[in-house]
């Protein structure tokens, strides 16, 4: 049975998504700071494409949020502003890392960011064999970037409880809604119970 008489736009549909994908991958770039802060071998030098992994996961995570995806949208702009300095200037550089490092690659800005510490290093085994490895951008604090991540995710919560509390305000209008799970639909009447979604 769909539940008829939910008030909400489209726009509303598509906020509360872009909220729900957000809230996912920063709740994964999470578990990602996580890990990397109680894994010793991640600053060893033996375990570079660890780090680099790492890294990579947390960035896209984090920022994928701030792109315009096909049929979704980005986040309010009111997510890339700040009060404090230290959260701009982590958030501003998670972006960057995404578009010139980890998401795309622009060599001659990592070059000119990093100088000589990018390298790019080839070993030949004497069977011929090669190994390769390139010497290059990593997070430098993951604990400062899961305290930025924690500070968004609560302005998220804040603001996906606005619009579901908009939504839900007049309960004339959601007779149909009870407790309970429901799977979030494009089209009117926008939401259907998971049992009957299966």
């Amino acid at each position: 049975m769909l539940v008829s008489h939910v008030c909400m736009s489209e726009a509303d549909v598509k906020q509360l998504k872009r909220f729900m994908w957000a809230e996912q991958s920063w709740r994964g770039a999470c578990k990602l700071c996580e890990l990397a802060m109680s894994l010793p071998q991640i600053n060893d030098s033996s375990e570079k494409d660890l780090r680099y992994s790492v890294s990579a996961g947390i960035i896209m995570s984090y920022a994928r949020s701030f792109k315009e995806g096909v049929g979704m949208g980005m986040l309010p702009d009111s997510f890339g502003c700040f009060e404090r300095s230290d959260y701009k200037e982590g958030h501003d550089r998670l972006i960057e890392f995404r578009d010139k490092v980890y998401g795309h690659k622009d060599e001659q800005w990592e070059h000119s960011l990093l100088g000589e510490q990018k390298k790019y290093f080839l070993s030949i085994a004497g069977d011929y064999t090669c190994k390769v490895f390139v010497q290059g951008s990593s997070i430098e604090s993951y604990k400062s970037i899961l305290e930025l991540v924690n500070f968004q995710r609560g302005r998220l919560m804040k603001q996906k409880e606005l619009l579901i509390n908009r939504m839900l305000e007049n309960k004339i209008k959601y007779k149909g809604l009870k407790p309970g799970g429901y799977e979030i639909i494009s089209e009117s009447p926008y939401f259907i119970p998971i049992s009957e979604a299966d």
